[in-house]
């Protein structure tokens, strides 16, 4: 009965290893032309090769454009953590000469009262 279980547990295991692989070789992309199947459900559709290779530039360009537009953000996102950082680093220095400052004016009191 023990033995059973095990080798069940190791076939299920096994078996799933398998589904996940084969779901992970299947691409899963949108249609070229899935905009115009819409509108003529029930008619048959017959689209030329440079149609196709017409749309497939589109796609291309428009994931083109959604990289440039992670790299702005990106870019951006960096610029932003630069001006933080320079500005918390003005910030201690002017913390660093306010202290200097006030341990100079510290020493001239005790100076004029000696």
């Amino acid at each position: 009965m023990h033995i059973d279980n095990i080798l069940l547990k190791n076939e299920n295991e096994g078996l799933c290893k398998t589904v996940k692989t084969e779901k992970d070789r299947r691409k899963c992309g949108k249609p070229l032309f899935n905009d115009l199947t819409i509108n003529d459900d029930n008619k048959a559709i017959f689209f030329s090769p440079s149609k196709i290779a017409q749309r497939r530039q589109e796609i291309e360009q428009e994931q083109q454009n959604k990289q440039e537009i992670k790299r702005e953000k990106a870019e951006k996102r960096l610029q932003k953590a630069l001006r933080k950082e320079e500005r918390e680093v003005l910030n201690a220095q002017r913390k660093a000469v306010a202290v200097e400052k006030k341990k100079l004016a510290a020493e001239k009191r005790l100076k004029k009262e000696a």
